[in-house]
């Protein structure tokens, strides 16, 4: 015979990963340090992306891996990125050693090693934003965004978040 108090238990199991399943549909969670953490909504692109909106962007495999290696991130979970569009189309931005620019003006540092004194990729770029690309540029001193892996493409943004 089975148990009442096992049945309604799998109930509960149950509307509870519902639950976190549609929720996930409409909201992300933000729980690295990189950004502010919280639930944000998830907004579909209808409109051009604007400088200073946050995206959530689909991890290239060869970041992925790296974050991996360097356990930033959990295996277990699905993970994209959140960052903030620094830069959109047609404006110049250059990245060195000495650190980020956007149209002359420095946008923040770029490190040579990460926490825990690993080489991070050093990325030398300087170029126009082309149509459909964006560079996303985090305000927090260590965050891993385009000035190590470069622009990223519109069809890598899954949607908007606020």
């Amino acid at each position: 015979m089975i148990n009442k108090f096992f049945i309604g238990s799998c109930c509960i199991a149950l509307i509870f990963v519902m639950g976190c399943y549609l929720i996930s549909q409409h909201y992300v969670i933000q729980i690295s340090s990189s950004m502010p953490r919280g639930l944000y909504k998830k907004i579909p692109i209808s409109k051009p992306i604007e400088r200073g909106q946050l995206v959530l962007i689909h991890l290239p495999e060869e970041i992925k891996q790296l974050m991996l290696s360097r356990k930033w991130i959990p295996k277990y979970l699905t993970y994209h990125l959140m960052k903030p569009v620094a830069a959109i189309q047609g404006d110049h931005v250059r990245v060195n050693l000495d650190g980020v620019y956007i149209n002359g003006e420095y946008q923040g540092a770029v490190k040579r090693l990460d926490r825990q004194g690993i080489a991070l990729p050093q990325l030398k770029w300087n170029a126009i934003i082309e149509k459909d690309m964006f560079f996303v540029l985090g305000n927090f001193a260590n965050s891993f965004d385009s000035r190590y892996f470069g622009p990223v493409h519109l069809k890598d943004i899954v949607c908007v978040v606020e």
